[in-house]
């Protein structure tokens, strides 16, 4: 029984219901018969089964999910019914573009279905073939999703149609969205006169679910089931939906504040302070009346009892008022006698309106402004796949108050790689090309225009006209003067890059021209065209063309060699052929590949060739065709592209298998993968300097790579269809990439927002500290190294190599010259900063080594181990290690003095133990603790010793080891920390307790207790002044507290997860946190404006710290980046030129238009506004050069 939920969506009765279900059980109630009942019904009408309770138990001892078909399931559902019937699609890229439209779709199935069955009844029978123009004429999936969805309208009674109506319009948002919806507020759009109402919704419900045009979730967050249109395209291209649309399209803004003004008054207790009143009133009230009479008394106007309620309210106070109106009138009327006391009382009553009215014109605007700017928070959010399409609606929020969240938002934007330019089309775009100087760029389009554009994007396009068909390539000439165009009207044509003149058309092929190329000297043009031939041209258009025939398929690519003597040219008949260029003698036929060749080229040097393969290789052939090719084997389907770097040595592939691979032809290791594209590629090329790639994908985004494939590529987000084609500028500074959403975008490569990765580890970062001088940076990794990096990104990380597990510490000395690091493998090393000779290796320990630290001179080296011991080491490695036993546990910490003379170590055995550092005497046992000793630190003056313990206390020694410890009680839970302040007067704690506390050194008196985390303080530290504490804690949140415990602690809010560390910047005026919630923020440490919140990555942020000067922070994460952060400064609202110099992208008028609800004149007002304030930004950074 297939579509066992009809039973549910056809208007069946209960007890048509109840007497079907006892037919199937009474069909399958013998276990000994052959016969099975086998139902096939929709998972989210399962729930509807359960109302047969016996029925449900018999059915799920045999329940069995089928999960959604993925992309290749799809593909073959597609494909296998068209070829087992004789024909076959004219290309493959519309099957990928059927599949990539639907790849959002909760149940893409059924919308294939539709798509396929229109295709097919539009076939070309007598080629066998379903075709691209058919598919274009079909609207693609959104077209054939439209005809369905009139089809199931028209099949709906008039009554059930008006429902329908309320129901749709209620799944879209005034942005015109898809909304989710709980169903209950679904059936509170039924009738009230109507009994039976919520049965009516919920059966139209079902009706449109069970036609696939909405899905219902019933195992959401939400509670109960939820309902949503089953695609975007249903309110883009469905004529019916768009008429609604439009008629309620001026009654959006009102419907929106209407619910927000009705949930705020149900939630307040119905006050009447709270209901509309003059104007707003009477618009609500002939809006209703103005509805009711339209669509009828019966139907609900997309309204919940709520709001109906309100508005019911509001229409009563309104009556009430006219009521106290007449009244009034009357009252003046009756004392027409007392002419002077009437004059004066309306005289006073005429300025209170007015006064009054002023009010409400004022409060009026700022809402409208407020509104305005809380579409754009929200379509900024919902938007976050393009940051450039983000960061283009934040700039234009109204002053003279952002929206809160606006800076986090912006920032994020300019952090996550805008494009540069964004070129508008009204088509998809195919190719994009760059002039040899790089200030111009020329695209191809599918509606069958080319255009110039100048490469910043500032200016209008030069439009080029003349093709009657897509144009599907287009390239500069080598000096830059004329661009060559191929077209799918057969025809090839060379222009002026001026715009000057007519075109010289290229006309002989006699099917569509794929590509068109210029000689190297310029003097001649190759195209590649469906007719099997290519053909040679001269660039002037002189004499007839040179015609090579010999391929017995479509001839795809057809290319130059670099010396133009010779023509490679790949085709659909598996072979690539080598022409002589003035077409003497016989080609020469590279046979090998099994399926399709897509593309064919030249070494730079011209002695080979590559091509790649629908076979799923590619393959290096000499370019005399002497010996046998060599053939790049390891892509998991067809290859679409190959080209050589620019020295020769390596060659880039992209296939549909989702990875590009890197092969160096200089020796046989495998290929370098890259990985990361959720869908096949369409094209991969090299930077002009050959150490980087670009690969662009049917995922929508472009990815930018290191050649040898080491640290993360750089995603280009942003485009909303297949990214086609990319190429970078001659300078390699900048890319471009052309997409099927209708744009092309710029893209610079060195942004200056961006900050600066230092990728190369291969696990966590568990630490990262900058250089005494702050020009380096030094991290240590769970990948057994320590790495050393120039602090502005430059060169190559220095390396080092040799610990045998995890790097736990790493630091310099006081000097910068060298480097300590301490590992599990129960070594610590010293290391040359600059990376020169081997390092010092310091082997004693028994077990890992969890810290180690240079003396202050930087002459010794103490390092802590588990092993139970300290121990210390001259740091150019002469002698033996000073062996400090005596702990009978871990020992977890070790410092020096300020002056350098004593060691103090902190251990689990519960106590610390005071040292002479050149090993002379007996240690010094701090006891006392009655569980481990967590820390362990000198007081700045080196006198005294502060100890933290697991026992709930904090201790504070003479260091000399005279008289009795100060304990510190008071704390509930372990002591994390302990610190004294800058004077060494006042020691901080840090506990689990959810307290931080502030002590008097001398006695131990508790001064201080700050209280108000909600969960354990994990670190505490006075500011450099000494003036103010900072707390990070479990509880998500940083606070600064006054140390002299006045006035409330300014509590940090926005982090979202723990806070693993907080530090004050080294002037005390800043305080950076880094937390579990994968961000870091820097706070004005009194708490005035908004956090500079970073965001470079999707893991939690381990440690950060400020540079020595302050300009620039680090942190470490365990993504196994490293960042360093050098724009710290805040942006100053919606005129920070940053925001305006980062792109020149303005919103087009009709994408305002669609996303915001407004009029042409405002939409292109706003568009000519941007215009002027990017180019002001931009005359004003020129200026400043």
């Amino acid at each position: 029984v297939d579509q066992f939920e009809e039973l549910y969506t056809l208007g069946a009765s209960p007890e048509e219901r109840r007497a079907f279900v006892a037919c199937l059980e009474g069909v399958a109630d013998d276990a000994s018969s052959p016969l099975r009942v086998i139902l096939a019904i929709r998972s989210d009408y399962l729930d509807r089964v359960a109302d047969e309770r016996h029925f449900m138990n018999e059915v799920t001892r045999g329940l069995s999910f089928l999960s959604p078909m993925r992309r290749e399931g799809l593909r073959e559902a597609l494909m296998r019914p068209v070829e087992a019937a004789g024909h076959r699609f004219e290309e493959a890229d519309m099957v990928e573009h059927m599949l990539g439209t639907l790849a959002s779709t909760p149940s893409p199935l059924p919308l294939l279905q539709f798509t396929a069955t229109k295709l097919w009844e539009a076939r070309d029978s007598e080629r066998r073939l379903l075709t691209w123009s058919s598919y274009h004429r079909l609207g693609g999936v959104a077209g054939a999703l439209s005809a369905h969805a009139d089809a199931v309208l028209s099949g709906l009674s008039s009554r059930e149609q008006r429902l329908a109506r309320s129901v749709l319009l209620r799944l879209v948002t005034p942005e015109r969205t898809r909304a989710v919806v709980g169903m209950e507020e679904l059936f509170e759009l039924a009738p009230e006169a109507d009994g039976d109402g919520r049965g009516a919704i919920e059966q139209v419900i079902h009706q449109l679910s069970g036609a696939r045009l909405l899905h219902i979730e019933t195992s959401g967050e939400r509670e109960g089931p939820t309902v949503e249109l089953v695609h975007e395209s249903l309110i883009e291209r469905w004529p019916k939906l768009g008429q609604w649309l439009d008629e309620s399209g001026q009654d959006a803004q009102l419907l929106a504040r209407l619910r927000a003004a009705s949930q705020q008054w149900e939630s307040s207790g119905r006050p009447d302070g709270l209901l509309w009143r003059d104007r707003a009133a009477q618009d609500a009230w002939r809006w209703y009346e103005r509805c009711r009479a339209e669509q009828g008394a019966d139907l609900r106007l997309g309204l919940g009892r709520r709001e109906e309620r309100y508005l019911a309210a509001v229409v009563a106070l309104l009556e009430r008022t006219r009521r106290l109106r007449r009244t009034f009138a009357l009252t003046v009327i009756a004392a027409l006698g007392a002419i002077a006391i009437v004059v004066s009382y309306l005289a006073i009553r005429a300025e209170e309106q007015a006064t009054r009215a002023e009010g409400a014109a004022t409060r009026a605007h700022v809402e409208a402004l407020q509104a305005r700017n809380a579409t754009r928070m929200a379509t900024a959010r919902e938007l976050e796949a393009d940051p450039t399409l983000v960061l283009a609606i934040l700039r234009e929020v109204e002053p003279p108050d952002v929206p809160r969240g606006w800076s986090v938002l912006a920032r994020w934007a300019l952090n996550r790689w805008v494009a540069r330019a964004v070129l508008t089309h009204p088509e998809g775009v195919t190719r994009v090309g760059c002039s040899p100087d790089g200030k111009r760029i020329v695209t191809a389009s599918q509606d069958r225009l080319v255009r110039i554009w100048d490469a910043d994007g500032t200016r209008e396009p030069l439009l080029l006209r003349g093709h009657d068909d897509w144009v599907d390539s287009a390239a500069f000439s080598p000096d830059g003067t004329r661009i060559v165009t191929a077209s799918q009207d057969t025809t090839a044509r060379v222009w002026r890059a001026d715009g000057a003149g007519e075109p010289l058309v290229l006309r002989g092929h006699e099917g569509r021209v794929f590509s068109a190329a210029f000689s190297p000297d310029g003097t001649r043009i190759v195209t590649a065209s469906q007719d099997r031939t290519a053909r040679v041209w001269r660039a002037d258009g002189a004499g007839e063309p040179l015609v090579l025939r010999g391929h017995e398929g479509r001839v795809f690519s057809a290319a130059f060699s670099p010396d133009g003597t010779r023509i490679v040219t790949a085709s659909q008949d598996r072979t690539a052929r080598v022409w002589r260029a003035d077409g003497a003698g016989e080609p020469l036929v590279l046979q090998g590949h099994e399926g399709r060749v897509y593309s064919a080229a030249f070494s730079p040097d011209g002695t080979r060739i590559v091509t790649a393969s629908q076979d799923t290789t590619a393959r290096v052939w000499r370019a005399d065709g002497a010996g046998e090719p060599l053939v790049l084997r390891g892509h998991g389907d067809r290859v679409s592209s190959a080209a050589f770097s620019p020295d020769g040595t390596r060659i880039v592939t992209a296939s549909q298998d989702r990875t590009a691979r890197v092969w160096d032809l200089r020796h046989t290791k495998e290929a370098v993968v890259l990985r990361g594209h959720e869908h096949g590629l369409s094209s991969a090329a090299f930077s002009p300097d050959g150490w980087r790639v670009i690969t662009t994908s049917f995922d929508r985004s472009a990815r930018i790579w290191s050649v040898d494939g080491t640290g993360e590529p750089l995603v280009l987000r942003g485009h909303g269809d297949a990214v086609m084609s990319s190429v970078f500028g001659p300078d390699g500074t900048y890319v471009v990439t052309a997409s099927q959403d209708r744009t092309a975008r710029v893209w610079a490569i060195d942004h200056r927002d961006e900050p600066l990765v230092l990728r190369g580890h291969e696990h966590w970062v568990s630490s990262a500290v900058f250089s005494p001088d702050g020009r380096r940076i030094v991290t240590a990794s769970q990948d057994r190294t320590a790495r050393v990096w120039s602090a502005d990104g430059a060169g190559e990380p220095l390396v080092l190599r040799g610990h045998e597990d995890r790097v736990s510490r790493a630091a310099f000395s006081p000097d910068g010259r060298r480097i300590v690091t301490a590992s599990q493998d129960r070594t610590a090393r010293v290391w040359s900063a600059d990376g020169t000779g081997e390092p010092l290796v310091l082997r004693g320990h028994e077990d890992r080594v969890s810290r180690a630290a240079f003396s202050p001179d930087g002459r010794r080296i103490v390092t802590a181990s588990q092993d139970r011991t300290a121990r210390v080491w001259s740091a150019d490695g002469t002698g033996e290690p000073l062996v400090l036993r005596g702990h009978e546990d871990r020992v977890s910490r070790a410092a020096f003095s300020p002056d350098g003379r004593r060691i103090v170590t902190a251990s689990q055995d519960r106590t610390a133990r005071v040292w002479s550092a050149d090993g002379t005497g007996e240690p010094l046992v701090l006891r006392g603790h009655e569980d481990r000793v967590s820390s362990a630190a000198f007081s700045p003056d080196g006198r005294r010793i502060v100890t933290a313990s697991q026992d709930r206390t904090a201790r504070v020694w003479n260091a000399d080891g005279t008289g009795e410890p100060l304990v510190l009680r008071g704390h509930e839970h372990w002591v994390f920390s302990a610190a004294f302040s800058p004077d060494g007067r006042r020691i901080v704690t840090a506990s689990q307790d959810r307290t931080a506390r502030v002590w008097r050194a001398a006695d131990a008196s508790e001064l201080l207790v700050l209280r108000g985390h909600d969960d354990g303080v994990l670190g505490a530290s006075f500011s450099p002044d000494g003036a103010r504490i900072v707390t990070a804690s479990w509880d998500a949140t940083v606070r600064v507290w006054n140390a002299a415990g006045t006035a409330e602690p300014l509590t940090l809010l926005g982090h979202e997860h723990w806070v693993h560390a907080a530090v004050f910047s080294p002037d005390g005026e800043r305080i950076v946190s880094a937390s579990q919630d994968t961000t870091i923020r820097v706070w004005s440490a009194d708490g005035s404006g908004e956090p500079l919140v970073l965001r470079g990555s999707d893991s939690p942020v381990n440690d950060v710290a400020f540079s020595p000067d302050g300009k620039r922070i680090v942190s470490a994460s365990d993504d196994s980046a490293v960042q360093v952060w050098s724009d710290l400064a805040p942006l100053r609202g919606t005129d920070d030129p940053a925001l305006w110099i980062a792109t020149t992208y303005c919103m087009p008028v009709d994408r305002r238009i669609e996303l915001f609800r407004v009029t042409e004149a405002t939409a292109r007002a706003s568009w000519e506004a941007c215009r002027r304030r990017v180019e002001e930004a931009r005359a004003a950074e020129r200026r400043a050069r």
